[in-house]
């Protein structure tokens, strides 16, 4: 989900940043609309969205709602990890020249993050529904839980 994801970018930030890593602290205060706050008990799912959200790791499908029990998309993912690791710079300068995925339009807002991921061998795709050499991201895709697994190793090899 965006929020089990939201606690990744989170653990992943900080696992690449010693020393400055971001805090998780019991919040008072809703960090969206939609995400409930449970101020008992410091480390749930609002504590770890808030923590993303004031990272900057994460944004919410409108300024208000943070969708925390939807799927999160893999197109979303590529945006998440890129903050991440401080990636979005790398991906906004190899966005022009990418030969990316075929179902990213080029006015996505993760058009960039998901080509920059898959020129560093990240995200691979799929063979597109025509096949030749047409690669799809599926954009509508939920992101599994196996391949979460895979990209992050991708990702912390690279990091190294």
């Amino acid at each position: 989900t965006r929020a089990q994801f939201a606690k990744i970018a989170v653990n992943l930030y900080n696992l690449l940043n010693p020393g400055s890593e971001i805090q998780v602290v019991n919040v008072t205060a809703k960090p969206f609309g939609d995400v409930a706050i449970d101020s008992r008990t410091t480390g749930d799912t609002s504590d770890w969205i808030a923590a993303a959200k004031k990272a900057g790791l994460v944004l919410g499908v409108t300024a208000d709602a943070f969708a925390p029990q939807s799927e999160i998309r893999r197109d979303q993912m590529t945006t998440m990890i890129c903050r991440a690791l401080g990636w979005e710079d790398e991906a906004s300068a190899l966005q022009s020249a990418a030969s990316g995925f075929a179902d990213v339009a080029p006015g996505s807002a993760h058009y960039a993050t998901a080509n920059y991921l898959k020129e560093q061998g990240v995200m691979l795709g799929y063979e597109g529904p025509l096949g030749g050499s047409v690669t799809v991201l599926g954009v509508d895709e939920p992101i599994k839980r196996q391949h979460v697994a895979v990209i992050l190793c991708r990702v912390l090899d690279l990091a190294q």
